[in-house]
């Protein structure tokens, strides 16, 4: 029984630190976009000026 709850503990840590990485990801790959979406701006901007 002991041997069961370890295991099960075990994949319980292992689906929480899954999730937390494709969410680490997401927000990763938000942060780009958005740093992309500023330079654009900022680049149109630039533009605008000369």
């Amino acid at each position: 029984l002991e041997d069961r709850l370890k295991q099960e503990q075990r994949e319980e840590l292992h689906a929480l630190r899954e999730a937390h990485r494709q969410t680490l990801e997401i927000l990763r790959q938000q942060s780009d976009q958005e740093l992309q979406t500023l330079r654009f701006e900022l680049e149109d901007e630039g533009k605008a000026m000369l």
